[in-house]
């Protein structure tokens, strides 16, 4: 029971720091165990996953839009993984260039999970569901409030 507490104020701890000072809700995904850290932010609603690196210019081009959103749009937790930090998790999620996001909607019981596609539709196909290269505000804010409906 200790173990868990711990690790819910680690997480919690990382998530204040992280947006701390960007307006920006959501978890700093540098270190280990970010699948845990997207199934725990789950729990409270969609989860919009940034795939990113600090060499890509695109990615810091995508990060102002993403900081928006976090500031207009509750319910939603915003999740950046570095890629070069992250390289197996950006293989489970079929990342071949970035800037890609996954907006995810829920776990399932069986451990799958819900994703909301380009088009808005909800899906359980993660390949199907990856939103590659940089998306504006404009493209990117529907897409998270289908999410928050489908939820």
């Amino acid at each position: 029971m200790q173990r868990l507490l711990r690790a819910l104020l680690v997480v919690l701890a990382i998530a204040l720091s992280s947006s701390a000072g960007t307006g920006c809700t959501g978890i700093d995904t540098s270190g280990n165990s970010k699948a845990d850290e997207i199934d725990y932010a789950l729990r409270d609603g969609p989860v919009l996953v940034e795939f990113g690196a600090a060499w890509c210019g695109w990615c810091g081009e995508q990060q102002p839009v993403i900081e928006s959103l976090s500031r207009n749009i509750t319910g939603v937790t915003f999740i950046s993984v570095d890629v070069d930090v992250n390289a197996s998790l950006a293989d489970e999620y079929y990342v071949e260039g970035v800037p890609q996001m996954n907006l995810i909607v829920k776990k399932n019981d069986d451990g799958s999970y819900v994703y909301v596609d380009r088009s808005g539709r909800s899906t359980t196909d993660r390949f199907r569901s990856r939103l590659v290269g940089f998306m504006e505000y404009d493209e990117l804010k529907p897409l998270v409030e289908a999410a928050l409906a489908v939820r």
